[in-house]
């Protein structure tokens, strides 16, 4: 009936109404939350802009190093297979190592 449809629909509209004071009241809640924390942040400015700035320490110029001498290159003897670190490139090209089967 139509009297039934009116208490559902008014029921409807309270709950709602509900949510929408419940969001206004976390919002309040948010806007006094952030109101307070940039009072804080304030402080913690001026704090730190009375603060004195740290000395630094003078030292005297460290004396440089004379360069190192180059190294000469070794002459490449064999071709590499294996990419470097692997335990294949470590091994001479003569010597064949299988480990439990493997090559």
């Amino acid at each position: 009936s139509f009297a039934t449809a009116m208490a559902e629909y008014a029921e409807h509209l309270k709950s709602h109404t509900s949510a929408i004071q419940g969001l206004a009241e976390a919002s309040h809640e948010l806007k006094r939350g952030a109101a307070d924390q940039n009072k804080v942040l304030e402080h913690i400015v001026e704090a730190l802009q009375q603060r004195k700035p740290p000395v630094e320490e003078t030292r005297p110029p460290e004396k440089l190093a004379p360069p190192a001498p180059e190294k000469p290159e070794a002459p490449a003897t064999e071709k590499h297979l294996y990419p470097p670190g692997c335990v294949k490139s470590r091994q001479h090209a003569g010597v064949r190592r299988d480990i439990f089967g493997a090559s």
